[in-house]
């Protein structure tokens, strides 16, 4: 009997211990992701100036619009940026609406003290955001899940016609660059398959 307790005494301390260490790696994992939530948080406005770099090589003007609140880019790496000819820094300005017909035309932006203007433009990169922006989503009727991620089909076509969707945004699994570049020659191939329909329905 007393070897008995001695086992039953013996496992409850090795529970006890196992719930104790369980514990510990449960805080450190999540000071880990908290750490790793802040790293990525940077990241992103870094691969923001990293894709204004790309582009400015590539357009006659870039105009990085960088929202109402104070960004966090890098100092050193926002002038660096801006030392290009062809890039403008429109600070405290939120992108409000993105206008074309069959293609991009202009956007509308909107300053931090209410003021509207117009860009003429012919392409619109975002960049930067990790997570679905549900207030822009919304006004446009695109269906969206509870957590404001895109939902799409297996062409990656969304409910509005001629637009779809790819990379982090639809939340199939976060933070992949691999479903990311797969979804996004997916979108692609389709938008490629559409057209070339469109082109071959006889005119009336």
């Amino acid at each position: 009997m007393l070897n008995v307790l001695k086992t039953i005494t013996d496992a409850e301390r090795e529970a006890e211990k196992m719930i104790d260490e369980a514990t510990l790696e449960a805080e450190k994992i999540k000071l880990e992701a908290n750490d790793k939530l802040v790293e990525t948080y940077n990241k992103a406005y870094e691969e923001t100036i990293a894709e204004g770099f790309y582009l400015s090589g590539l357009a006659r003007k870039i105009y990085l619009v960088s929202g109402i609140e104070t960004p966090k880019f890098q100092q050193q790496s926002l002038e660096k940026l801006l030392s290009k000819e062809n890039v403008e820094h429109l600070a405290k300005h939120e992108l409000t609406e993105i206008i074309g017909e069959s293609a991009v035309e202009k956007v509308s932006l909107r300053s931090s003290d209410g003021k509207a203007a117009e860009l003429d433009v012919q392409g619109v990169f975002i960049a930067g955001e990790k997570t679905p922006v549900g207030t822009i989503l919304a006004a446009t009727n695109m269906k969206t899940d509870s957590s404001g991620c895109i939902e799409v089909d297996g062409e990656m076509r969304t409910n509005l016609p001629g637009v779809y969707a790819a990379g982090d945004i639809t939340c199939g699994r976060k933070f992949q660059i691999a479903v990311s570049v797969g979804q996004g020659v997916t979108a692609a191939l389709s938008i490629i398959k559409s057209h070339a329909k469109t082109r071959r329905k006889p005119r009336s």
